[in-house]
């Protein structure tokens, strides 16, 4: 009798050591994952302090140059209203060449432009077909004029060709 019982202690304490022994083993790979997984959030919050010292330095610069910008449209405004500019004065070219390539592109784009509401007065019925076509092949032979003379002051000004 008392080997039967202890046969049975036996039995029973291998299954509680087995039982213990899986539960220490899942608890031991658990401790490994947190550690893994705290290791990971260590590297991701000092990451986030880098970048956000970045970030501040960032900040820092920008409103320098906030600061800098405001005090130059200050200055501008200041200019301004000691001058009276005109709009044409403010766009110049150095060179007749450079004249020459700015006013066929400003009327280019008017070409451009007026063949635009051409199209839409035809739409609306405000012009015939007949209008229509006879102007936009009159505009249509200046725009290609155009455009020409800015390739050539283009090529002639050593600029990329379109």
């Amino acid at each position: 009798m008392r080997s039967g019982v202890e046969d049975m202690v036996r039995r029973k304490l291998r299954e509680e050591y087995a039982m213990k022994n899986v539960e220490f083993q899942s608890l031991n790979k658990v401790r490994d994952e947190l550690n893994t997984g705290q290791l990971q959030l260590k590297r991701a919050i000092e990451t986030i302090d880098r970048e956000t010292e970045v970030l501040d330095r960032s900040i820092r610069e920008l409103k320098i140059e906030q600061e800098k910008l405001e005090e130059a449209k200050k200055e501008a405004d200041r200019m301004t209203d000691a001058t009276d500019m005109k709009p044409e004065d403010a766009v110049s070219t150095t060179t007749p060449l450079y004249r020459q390539l700015l006013n066929a592109h400003a009327e280019e784009a008017a070409v451009h432009e007026a063949i635009y509401y051409l199209g839409e007065a035809m739409k609306q019925e405000v012009i015939d077909c007949d209008v229509f076509l006879k102007q936009v092949r009159i505009m249509a032979r200046r725009q290609f004029y155009l455009k020409a003379t800015m390739n050539k002051c283009r090529k002639v000004a050593g600029l990329p060709v379109f």
